[in-house]
């Protein structure tokens, strides 16, 4: 299919003018010079996808972060390293303020091509469409925040102990096996225990219940235990419960300098630094209070974590293992159910929707 025959409107997943989510039909993205044309195949569905509705009160915006699909013609491909019927993934930009070109939960999106990459045959078309998120999310922790070493600099075992709270979350069983391949031979973890060995053959070392009230006691006293090490604690979860994954984690590590604490939520609590999957634009949003979070572009965080993801790409299904994957296909008004029981009950995998969405009989 090329540009010129394309359909001219896309059906989305979308929240509309009062913040609602709903399907509805949009126009057919513009043709650009600086951005590509393509046809959505596959959409990962992340907690997020609700979540930036209820608390930045986003409105007017097409669903969805992450991709994978098929380049089509347009003058965009001109100054861009794909050509038609590439099979490309990515991620988007999630501000606030977003054009609705750049929501994946649609048939067609037009991107910058700098936000794409090109699929390799090692890895299915589903599966790709959900490891942007996730897996750059757990990057920018582990490379950027903790700074440790990528894969393929790994020069052998690393001194210290990193400490996982929800390590079965899409981002903690990406982020064990990143940090496994940076050389941390102590990973700790905290899932339900039916979670438990298949989290340690990703190479978690330590698995604990996180329902458990004694866990945080427990965790502390094994990393006491290894002594005066470097302690990398990283909450995958990121919600605002009482008390607060943030919370559970600080109290299960040492208070020491050696410590350094990371959060998957854009709202950190004392003590702890944002991660975020994206640091190759800006990204803003508008919190509830009325207070702004403003993450300017760092090009430089950003090429270690295109690397890092150039890694899991190419060690994809061998050293890096697969996340489990739900493929959904269906309406898109019962996609929408799906992706909200993403958010409100949480699940053991990755949801991925498959698009063109079937239509009504």
């Amino acid at each position: 299919m090329t540009a010129t025959n394309a359909p001219t409107t896309s059906t989305a997943l979308y929240a509309n003018a009062e913040g609602k989510p709903v399907v509805t039909r949009l126009p057919m993205p513009a043709l650009r010079d600086d951005e590509i044309l393509i046809k959505v195949m596959y959409a990962g569905v992340n907690p997020s996808d609700f979540r930036v509705l209820k608390f930045f009160d986003c409105r007017r915006r097409v669903m969805g972060h992450e991709f994978c699909g098929k380049v089509l013609e347009s003058p965009g491909l001109a100054k861009s390293p794909f050509k038609a019927g590439d099979i490309v993934a990515g991620y988007v930009n999630g501000s606030n303020d977003r054009p609705e070109r750049f929501g994946t939960q649609q048939e067609y999106i037009s991107i910058p091509p700098a936000w794409a990459f090109e699929v390799p045959d090692n890895v299915p078309h589903p599966n790709v469409a959900g490891l942007p998120v996730v897996v750059q999310t757990a990057n920018d922790a582990i490379f950027n925040r903790f700074k440790l070493p990528l894969p393929q600099d790994a020069k052998g075992p690393i001194e210290g102990t990193m400490v996982i709270w929800a390590g079965a979350t899409c981002v903690g069983m990406s982020a064990i096996q990143l940090a496994r391949a940076s050389g941390v031979t102590s990973i700790i973890v905290t899932a339900s225990p039916k979670r438990h060995e298949f989290l340690k053959k990703l190479g978690a070392t330590h698995c604990f219940d996180y329902s458990d009230e004694s866990t945080p006691a427990r965790i502390k006293a094994l990393v006491e235990s290894a002594g005066d090490v470097p302690v990398w604690g990283f909450d995958a979860l990121g919600t605002m419960t009482t008390p607060s994954p943030q919370t559970l984690l600080a109290s299960s590590l040492p208070r020491s300098d050696r410590v350094k604490l990371v959060t998957v939520l854009l709202m950190p609590e004392e003590g702890f630094e944002p991660c975020i999957g994206a640091r190759h634009y800006q990204t803003s949003f508008d919190l509830p209070n009325g207070d702004k979070v403003d993450i300017p572009p760092n090009m430089e965080a950003a090429d270690r974590m295109w690397k890092a993801l150039g890694w899991v790409m190419d060690h994809y299904g061998k050293e890096f293992q697969e996340i489990p994957v739900e493929v959904f296909k269906g309406t898109a008004e019962d996609a929408l159910k799906e992706v909200e029981k993403v958010e409100s009950t949480g699940r053991f995998g990755k949801l991925v929707l498959t698009l063109p969405w079937v239509t009504k009989e």
